[in-house]
């Protein structure tokens, strides 16, 4: 791990490989544990849990068997896609028996039923823990059904929870299969992650790893990661081990907007996910703009006028040294002398109410800074500015940061955007 004396830490905070020692109990975690072991304490039949892929449904499963205690044997079946003749031989496995050259499935559902019967009187309770239900072939559910039938005349022998992906649901909405499903008397669905969960995610498996002191996440990163990653905790490690290593990498302790996009970027594997990024630079804009605040840019205290109008009035600036805000006349000099700096141009059809998002974001005295133009269903183009002259908007181009750069902001006249777009700014 090259980046765990960069941070301090003492173990892999984001390791694939499901851990019970860093259990995340929000994102309803912990509600479903304790209602599995609630429905399973008091008998009540088939429970069926399903999630995304990688949601989390395999550390749910071992914290599951961890919490259930010692008055339960726990069995489970970590290939469902076993054929239906051979379903009730792997249970009884799991169980211990021993069924060498047995092929009599009556004889062998008969040694199962003793075998149940048997912990039951011992005062155990068995259940069985199936993972990727939604592989298992219809037949084979069945052969589970008939096991769920099991019991004595006051509790059954053998619980059964499925763990599955929403696929499963398909797989029993079957008409094959149709008794196992009205057998099924709890589901719960493991929800992805919120944005504010996954900030609490990375900081706790961060704080589980050994990390002292303030998270290298910022908010915004973790925005980013939330987004990228939609919620789901496998890919949250993913993405997260690698900002990590990228961080260390650049040598520093901030895994800010700019880098976690950056190792977004670097991990996306087709072209097509640019314009997720570029809509993802466009979120972080909002963090980024307020700290050119003192970068020469128009002083807050007197709001220029709105880009692109065309009726205004001169306006004066005492603040020496920073590019004054200059009110357009009409006419195609005034047009030339005012210039915009144009950030980023997105060809996006959602991209417009980013754009919004972003503006609403800066402070209220900030916002007559920025403006956006749509000049079809899918062109959206945000710029900031005014300035009085183009060495004014090339100091605060020049101040812009690298990666911002990346997206190609050039300085453009009045006149010169009203004749690439023929459009106003539209408010927002």
């Amino acid at each position: 791990m090259l980046y765990k004396d960069h941070f301090n830490l003492s173990s892999p905070p984001f390791g694939l490989t499901p851990n019970t020692r860093v259990f995340f109990a929000e994102g309803n975690r912990k509600a479903i544990l304790d209602a599995l072991i609630y429905a399973i304490s008091h008998g009540d039949g088939i429970v069926q849990v399903t999630g995304e892929v990688g949601s989390g449904k395999t550390l749910l499963s071992r914290m599951l068997c961890e919490s259930l205690g010692e008055g339960f044997q726990i069995l489970i079946l970590l290939n469902p896609g076993i054929p239906p003749e051979h379903i009730l031989s792997a249970i009884a496995l799991e169980l211990g028996l021993n069924i060498e050259g047995r092929q009599d499935k009556v004889s062998l559902l008969h040694d199962l039923q003793a075998a149940l019967l048997t912990l039951h009187k011992q005062g155990k309770q068995t259940v069985l823990l199936i993972d990727e239900a939604q592989a298992i072939p219809l037949e084979s559910l069945e052969e589970i059904r008939r096991l769920s039938n099991l019991e004595t005349g006051a509790a059954k022998l053998l619980q059964i929870v499925l763990f599955g992906q929403p696929e499963l649901d398909d797989h029993l909405d079957r008409h094959e299969v149709r008794q196992i499903k009205e057998r099924i008397v709890h589901r719960f669905c493991l929800p992805r992650l919120t944005a504010r969960e996954v900030t609490r995610y990375l900081d706790f498996r961060l704080r589980m790893a050994g990390l002292r002191g303030n998270t290298p996440f910022t908010p915004m990163a973790a925005r980013l990661i939330t987004t990228r990653t939609r919620g789901l905790l496998r890919r949250i490690n993913l993405l997260a081990e690698k900002c990590l290593l990228a961080a260390f990498l650049e040598r520093t302790t901030t895994i800010d907007a700019w880098l976690a996009l950056s190792v977004i970027l670097d991990v996306s594997r087709h072209r097509r996910v640019i314009g997720t990024a570029l809509l993802l630079a466009c979120v972080s804009l909002a963090a980024l703009l307020p700290t050119i605040n003192d970068r020469r840019l128009l002083p807050p205290a007197t709001p220029p006028p709105h880009p692109l109008s065309s009726n205004e009035q001169p306006q004066t600036v005492t603040k020496p040294d920073t590019p004054t805000p200059v009110a357009a006349k009409s006419g195609d000099a005034s047009n030339e002398s005012v210039f915009f700096i144009q950030l980023m141009r997105i060809q996006l059809t959602v991209a417009q109410p980013l754009m919004v998002a972003v503006k609403k974001r800066l402070p209220a005295e900030w916002q007559a800074h920025a403006a956006s133009v749509q000049t079809g269903v899918r062109d959206h183009v945000l710029f900031l500015g005014p300035f009085d002259s183009h060495a004014s908007a090339q100091q605060i181009l020049d101040a812009l940061p690298t990666k911002l750069k990346a997206y190609k902001p050039l300085i453009l006249t009045r006149k010169r955007i009203e004749a690439l777009y023929n459009r106003q700014p539209e408010q927002s």
